[in-house]
């Protein structure tokens, strides 16, 4: 199930991307009439590194919203 928000079937070939940064994700959701947010949220489904500020990590209320499991 997609968020809101993302079309994929408008162009496919932006999930198989190597790296999109914010710049990239906007332009990409202007071209697709996708919402860059919802876009990043998407990808980050398949991602094998997400890189993020630290403080990410070490608020639970934003852990859960972005489904980051950290095990200790």
């Amino acid at each position: 199930m997609l968020a809101a928000g993302v079309d994929k079937s408008k162009d496919e070939a932006v999930y198989h991307e190597e790296v999109l940064d914010i710049e990239d994700l906007v332009k990409v959701g202007r071209k697709l009439s996708n919402c860059p947010f919802f876009m990043a949220r998407e990808l980050k489904t398949r991602a094998d590194i997400v890189f993020m500020p630290y403080n990410y990590l070490l608020d639970i209320t934003t852990r859960k919203r972005m489904e980051i499991k950290l095990e200790v």
